[in-house]
């Protein structure tokens, strides 16, 4: 399927999240997709890395998440861009019980 090249840069981020070890990929998933704050869409996502053991708390798997973002319209500020990621977390403690991990 045809799609335009973008006109406008992607950005990346990647989080580290704590999240219990019950919740599935496919979960995440669903936390992480939906409408975006500062004019920015997630186009991508992935798991890169999961992690059981030494700093982990008992119960708890930490991920590894990789995301793109794609502006709308223009290019976006660093606080735009920190808000859109900022919803990406609320949405996956909101929807799986997921924490940033520090």
């Amino acid at each position: 399927q045809y799609r335009a090249v973008p006109r406008l840069p992607v950005t990346h981020r990647d989080l580290a999240v704590l999240v219990p070890e019950t919740v599935s990929a496919a979960r995440v998933g669903e936390a992480v997709a939906g409408p975006l704050a500062g004019g920015m869409e997630l186009i991508d996502w992935r798991i890169f890395d999961v992690y059981t053991g030494k700093g982990v708390p008992e119960g708890h798997k930490s991920l590894g998440l990789a995301l793109t973002l794609q502006p709308r319209e223009e290019t976006p500020t660093d606080e735009q861009i920190e808000a859109a990621v900022a919803a990406i977390v609320q949405r996956l403690s909101e929807q799986v019980g997921a924490q940033l991990r520090g």
